[in-house]
């Protein structure tokens, strides 16, 4: 192994340092996230977003993750090059291309990241969205607004049960299709449908 080592140019030594290195670092991320500690609260970032300020995810290009990314393509593509046969004999070629592919990882991996940010959601329930869509009476709503009933209405690919009313001049029985109009105070105001 001594052979090996010595053997080598002071520049497939950097790329052979750079390679265990990072690639070790990257086994050490696959593992704390496959076991479930993240490293989020010590990454550091730069946020790359279009402007939107209800944006919930943004694109961290500088991140830990993307670092070691960029870093572990860097030492092996490095290494790839150097012995590889062919035109890319020339160190400054081979430092420029290791760098290009380090970078395409480093963006490729943010991106994933990215992809999976956007694939979290709250679970939570914003009632304005049963405006405008059909429910089903399940407890009496009695009329001109005197007294609240209960509807159940598919929103947000889940069926969920509101208090409702109704400005009708008649009590809507259960059973009875509606469509929601309007919510005041958590209370959906609905007419027949």
């Amino acid at each position: 192994m001594n052979e090996w080592w010595v053997g080598m140019s002071a520049i497939e030594h950097v790329y052979w340092f750079i390679a265990v290195i990072a690639s070790t670092a990257l086994l050490i991320q696959a593992i704390l996230t496959f076991a479930g500690m993240s490293h989020d609260s010590i990454d550091f970032h730069h946020d790359v977003s279009s402007g939107h300020g209800d944006m919930q995810a943004h694109f961290q290009l500088l991140s830990i993750r993307s670092l070691v990314a960029f870093f572990t393509m860097l030492g092996w593509s490095g290494i790839a090059l150097i012995h590889a046969k062919g035109a890319l004999n020339n160190p400054v070629l081979v430092v420029v291309v290791s760098i290009i592919v380090g970078s395409v990882f480093a963006v490729v991996v943010a991106g994933f990241f990215y992809g999976m940010t956007k694939l979290v959601s709250s679970g939570n329930v914003d009632i304005k969205n049963t405006i405008g869509r059909t429910a089903s009476v399940y407890l009496k709503i009695p009329a001109n607004m005197s007294g609240t009933g209960k509807v159940n209405v598919m929103i947000q690919s889940q069926v969920r049960e509101f208090d409702a009313m109704s400005k009708d001049l008649t009590a809507i029985p259960s059973g009875s299709p509606v469509k929601v109009v309007d919510v005041q105070n958590n209370t959906l105001i609905v007419e027949r449908g």
